[in-house]
């Protein structure tokens, strides 16, 4: 394990530490399930705090843990997952590890007030592991994957996957079974805190390209995927569903091919169960057009995403107050 080549940046991540401290931060890791990835330069913590000690944003979004999650040599391809007491995190981004480059899982923790250097959960080392999301319960981490097929085989083998808590860690990766995973891809899980599963299928019946669909969760199985409908999905893409607790907005990205891109959209849930013509984001913040993969912080506080700027792909976060002026009584 080494630190960051830049030493200079690991003093402006710690004013007023002693740099001594800071290697010592970034050495002590846990080792139970995680890999440090070797090729790029190690990922800065050790920062105090909630959400890495970042100052919270506003209504304008901003870079989110910049040298921690948000790394210029990495391709970060989820929000950040945060436990619901704020003390784990899990996010995927695509990096060099052992010379492969992939798609992996990183985690943090916060351990004695300081959060440990992101490390790479090692059951994606060097297997493609993507977009983790935890169960309603903590005890299950849900991704998505191609394997056993290579990366580059991904857009026509993506399943749903989970691993399950152990003493030591997590366990053994094991594939979902149906009705989720169709036989066609299945990618993005998200849920309720009722057990309710999102996701998104290309499956036959839907509209075209990739849908969002939804399962309900009774006595421990998931029943028969139903399809959100026309509101939000159409013939182009639309994946990454994440969800306000109560159900009332959904958020997801909606890729319409070029030179338009991926955008996030948003719709509301109405009280006869159907949902509000999905509206593109970027109409009220500018970023958004060319983002997908939303998320949002345990207490719907932070809204979370992925946006390319310069041609790099980093996490970005705001106030999750920016989905007000799409609310339907908003509406003129």
């Amino acid at each position: 394990m080494r630190c960051p080549e830049d030493a200079v940046t690991c003093v402006r991540l710690f004013p007023g530490r002693p740099l001594a401290v800071t290697l010592l931060l970034l050495l002590c890791l846990p080792q139970v399930g995680l890999a440090r990835a070797s090729d790029d330069p190690a990922p800065a913590a050790g920062l105090d705090g909630a959400y890495f000690g970042q100052e919270t944003p506003r209504m304008i979004p901003t870079l989110f843990a910049p040298g921690i999650v948000s790394i210029p040599s990495y391709h970060e391809h989820s929000s950040p997952v945060f436990s619901r007491d704020g003390e784990e995190v899990y996010w995927s981004a695509q990096c060099l590890y052992e010379g492969t480059r992939n798609h992996r899982i990183f985690s943090s923790r916060l351990e004695d007030g300081h959060w440990t250097a992101p490390a790479i959960l090692d059951f994606t080392t060097s297997l493609h592991g993507g977009n983790p999301v935890l169960s309603p319960d903590n005890r299950r981490l849900y991704f998505h994957s191609c394997r056993p097929k290579p990366f580059e085989e991904r857009f026509d083998s993506m399943h749903i996957w989970y691993t399950e808590r152990i003493d030591t860690g997590w366990g053994e990766p094991v594939k979902l079974g149906e009705p989720i995973n169709s036989g066609h891809s299945d990618s993005g899980a998200y849920f309720l805190a009722d057990g309710t599963l999102y996701f998104s299928s290309n499956r036959p019946g839907g509209f075209g390209g990739t849908d969002i669909y939804r399962s309900s969760c009774v006595d421990g199985r998931f029943l028969e995927p139903e399809n959100l409908g026309r509101g939000i999905n159409t013939e182009h893409e639309e994946y990454s569903p994440c969800l306000a607790s109560d159900g009332s907005y959904i958020l997801f990205s909606r890729f319409v091919g070029q030179p338009k891109g991926v955008q996030i959209f948003i719709s509301f849930r109405l009280p006869d169960g159907s949902w509000t013509e999905a509206e593109p984001m970027g109409r009220e913040i500018p970023l958004c057009k060319k983002a997908r993969l939303p998320g949002l912080s345990p207490d719907g506080e932070y809204m979370f995403f992925c946006a390319y700027q310069g041609g790099d792909v980093d996490v970005y976060w705001v106030h999750a107050s920016v989905v007000d002026p799409f609310r339907p009584e908003s509406s003129d």
